[in-house]
């Protein structure tokens, strides 16, 4: 209650109040206030009628019910509980002046054991360890030394009691409070929150039925027989506090006290002397030590409960937490390996690469002084074939040697022949030409940075490097590509890094269809492109081939998986592509695909892209 704190401020103390006294208005406080000052009655009424030895109660029960009320209520039932006094006590001293003043004694002792309670321990379990029973303890033996000091006064100034009888009046009023706090509160406190907390088990509860048959035992022969064997009542409360908790032992507490003092009331058991003092202290005695008794061995033994739970939840923690390192730990080490592998491909590619347009550079030389002078030597060769015709029309009939020479020639097939080699040179040219162009093309060495490039040429430029695998022999004819090419713009894009991709996409529709060639030998491998309305370019490559399974596909992309034979994939390709599109170029890379109906891969690409900058790295 944070009216207790004891503000430093007189206006946050007002402000509390107010806010506590409009609690108090509040129509179910009202309701359990006028359940408290039913219970105190009835409560009183019967401890005085039942539970008396020779005219005193050894055991007072509504100091604990208040104090555990207050506790749990937060001081939300002091209204119920100070009227609930006045009420018990003026009838049954009648004389209400006494009566409400022994019952203002009651009611601020339970105060002052809350107060006190609340400020050592703070607002939480008050008996979950040894050090807050103790201070439990304490508090109410202090509240009880007030209690029976202003209610011995009253009776001594009332005449009820004699001078040499106050201090034996107030010993048993002291013992007979701080007991009922020991006995009660803690059975309240405890019981709050209902039996969610107990194992309710088939096994649990035959162990509840022993322990009940044990208790039933020592109590008679203690209280039946009366055997002075009061103190093995122990021995079922250490059980009860080991297997079932704080609430088995208080409720064993609560239990034997009733029995106890009941029994003694009717002046049978161990406990009834013929000496009416001695009785009582007997019994307070023996309430009194095995309720503190049992409280600080359940205290202890929830405190050591707590503190495995501490230790259960420390290890839980340390073993995900190591788990959570071992599994970052072996996601990097994967990371690291992956990252290793495609430096090594990559590096792998560059060295290709550079190779490639050295070769295309040596080539493409003296190529293009082959091609430019066929163009002379075509212009030559005709001129000399007029030349010859000429001679041919004004010398038909030339010397013998001559025309031994023209025979022995073949001079007609030597000037039909001679223009087709000639162009037959020159389409070869050419063709070695385009070739040096797409291997330079594709090597992109000059084209290494972000710039704007023709998606057209790319797959071009790659399909003219794997010429040679679409053509298969005379088992199996040539795999038809059908290009289905839309209006493309220039892409912002890494050319020569789409190429490699393009190279793998395309390797691997091939090599699909060589695995598994249809029977009609109509294998075909489809290239399609477009814009779509999002200003983005779409590149759809598909294939006739087998298909793939879908346990296969989900893993298409995943490092080094293939499923091909040792030594022919090493399952980078696809993962080196996804990334070549997803990180570097913004764009995504779908598998779609069905067993026997062919598999398709399509590349989305941004037309604007922007360039991933060299500190980037992949997640």
């Amino acid at each position: 209650m944070s009216w207790l704190h004891l503000p430093n401020t007189n206006a946050s103390y007002q402000q509390t109040m107010k806010t506590w006294l409009s609690e108090l208005s509040d129509g179910k406080v009202l309701l359990f206030n006028g359940l408290m000052i039913v219970t105190l009655h009835v409560v009183g009424n019967l401890a005085f009628q039942l539970a008396t030895v020779n005219g005193v109660t050894p055991v007072w029960p509504l100091s604990g019910i208040s104090l555990g009320a207050l506790l749990i209520s937060r001081f939300r039932l002091v209204p119920g509980m100070v009227i609930g006094y006045w009420v018990l006590d003026g009838f049954f001293f009648e004389d209400w002046f006494l009566g409400m003043g022994i019952g203002t004694g009651e009611a601020i002792e339970a105060l002052i054991a809350a107060f006190l309670i609340l400020w050592w321990n703070g607002d939480r379990n008050f008996l979950n360890s040894v050090r807050s029973t103790f201070l439990f303890a304490i508090a109410v033996s202090l509240a009880s030394t007030c209690n029976a000091t202003l209610g011995t006064s009253l009776l001594h100034f009332k005449g009820l009691v004699s001078a040499p009888e106050y201090g034996e009046v107030w010993r048993m009023w002291w013992t007979a409070d701080n007991v009922g706090f020991l006995v009660f509160a803690p059975f309240l406190l405890t019981w709050r929150q209902g039996i969610s907390q107990i194992n309710t088990t088939a096994k649990r509860f035959g162990e509840l039925a022993l322990l009940i048959a044990f208790t039933a035992l020592i109590s008679w022969e203690t209280f039946a027989l009366s055997y002075s064997v009061e103190y093995t009542f122990l021995l079922p409360m250490v059980w009860a506090a080991f297997r079932f908790g704080q609430q088995g032992s208080t409720l064993l507490v609560v239990g034997l006290s009733l029995i106890s003092v009941l029994t003694t009331a009717q002046g049978i058991g161990t406990f009834a002397q013929e000496e009416a003092t001695n009785s009582i202290l007997l019994l307070q005695s023996f309430v009194g030590v095995v309720s503190l008794t049992i409280l600080i061995l359940s205290s202890t033994i929830s405190q050591q409960q707590a503190a495995e739970q501490k230790l259960r939840e420390a290890n839980e923690l340390l073993e995900k937490r190591v788990a959570e390192r071992t599994a970052e730990l072996s996601q990097t080490l994967i990371n690291l390996q992956k990252m290793q592998s495609q430096l090594v491909q990559t590096e792998k590619m560059s060295s290709l690469g550079q190779l490639v347009a050295g070769v295309a550079h040596e080539i493409n030389n003296p190529v293009n002084f082959i091609h430019g002078n066929l163009v002379h030597t075509e212009e030559y060769a005709h001129n000399l074939l007029n030349i010859i015709n000429l001679y041919q029309q004004y010398y038909p009939n030339p010397e013998t040697d001559i025309q031994d020479t023209i025979e022995e020639s073949d001079l007609n097939f030597i000037t039909d022949d001679f223009p087709k080699l000639l162009h037959s040179m020159k389409v070869g040219a050419n063709r070695i030409r385009e070739i040096v162009k797409s291997l330079r093309n594709f090597s992109r060495l000059d084209e290494s940075d972000f710039k704007e490039a023709n998606i057209h040429e790319g797959l071009d430029s790659t399909l003219m490097i794997l010429q040679n695998r679409l053509k298969r022999g005379v088992d199996f004819p040539e795999i038809q590509i059908i290009k289905n090419y839309g209006e493309l713009p220039l892409v912002n894009c890494y050319p020569g890094q789409l190429n490699q991709v393009f190279m793998n996409l395309l390797s691997n529709a091939i090599d699909a269809l060589n695995e598994s060639p249809t029977q009609n030998h109509d294998d075909k491998i489809w290239l399609t492109t477009e814009l779509s309305d999002s200003n983005t370019v779409i590149i759809r490559i598909a294939d006739n081939g087998p298909g793939i399974e879908e346990e296969v596909r989900s893993r298409l992309f995943d490092p080094f998986f293939t499923t091909k034979p040792v030594g022919q994939g090493t399952g980078l390709g696809l993962t080196i592509s996804y990334q070549i599109i997803t990180e570097k170029h913004h764009g995504m890379l779908h598998c779609n695909s069905r067993l026997n109906q062919g598999t398709e891969f399509m590349i989305e690409l941004p037309v604007k892209n922007v360039p991933q900058h060299s500190g980037e790295t992949s997640s």
